[in-house]
C-alpha cells in the first residue's frame, strides 16, 4: 500500500512539474511539428490556461490521494500498544476481578472494540497463567504487530510485543 501511495506521489509532483512549465514551449516542441505553418494552428493563451489549471488541480488531487493511501498503510501496521492500554484502563475493577473467563472474554472483547479505529479491529487470544492472572495477545485485524494485555488481582496492563512466559 505505502509503495502504490510513493507511486501516486510521484505522479503528483510530476503533474505540478508540468503545470508549472511554459506550455507555450512544450507546445512548440512536441505538436508544432506535424503543420505545415504552425503559428496558425497554435493553441490561445486561454486553452494553454486551462491546461495548466487542469494539471495543477490533477497534480493536487492525486498527491491528495496518495496522502490518503499511505495513510491508510500506516494504519495498519500502526503502533497498537496505546490502543492496548486504553482498552486495559477502560476494564473495570470489577471485571478485570472476575474469576468467570467467558465474562473476562466478553468485557475484554468490549474494551478492544471500544478502540476500533478505521473499521480496523483489535482481536485478542486468551493465554492462561493460573498463577499469574490472564494474559491476552492482541493483534491488529490484519496487521503484524502484537501487544500484550495482562489481567492481574483486579488491574490490567499492556505490553509491547507477544505475551511470553515472562510476562
Amino acid at each position: 500500500m505505502i509503495a502504490l501511495a510513493i507511486v501516486f506521489a510521484l505522479l503528483g509532483v510530476g503533474l505540478l512539474v508540468l503545470a508549472s512549465r511554459n506550455p507555450r514551449r512544450g507546445w512548440q516542441r512536441t505538436a508544432a511539428w506535424q503543420f505545415r505553418n504552425p503559428e496558425a494552428v497554435e493553441p490561445s493563451d486561454a486553452a494553454l490556461g486551462c491546461g495548466r489549471v487542469f494539471q495543477a488541480v490533477a497534480g493536487v488531487a492525486v498527491l491528495c490521494f496518495a496522502g490518503v493511501l499511505a495513510s491508510f498503510g500506516f494504519a495498519k501496521d500502526a503502533d497498537i500498544l496505546p490502543r492496548v492500554e486504553k482498552a486495559a484502563a477502560e476494564l473495570s475493577a470489577k471485571d478485570a476481578a472476575s474469576s468467570d473467563g467467558l465474562k473476562l472474554d466478553l468485557a475484554v472483547d468490549r474494551a478492544l472494540g471500544n478502540t476500533s479505529d478505521r473499521g480496523q479491529f483489535l482481536s485478542s487470544t486468551r493465554v492462561f497463567r493460573e498463577s499469574r492472572g490472564v494474559l491476552y495477545n492482541v493483534t491488529l485485524q490484519g496487521g503484524k504487530q502484537t501487544a500484550c494485555l495482562i489481567v492481574r488481582q483486579g488491574k490490567a496492563s499492556a505490553k509491547p510485543g507477544a505475551c511470553t512466559a515472562d510476562s
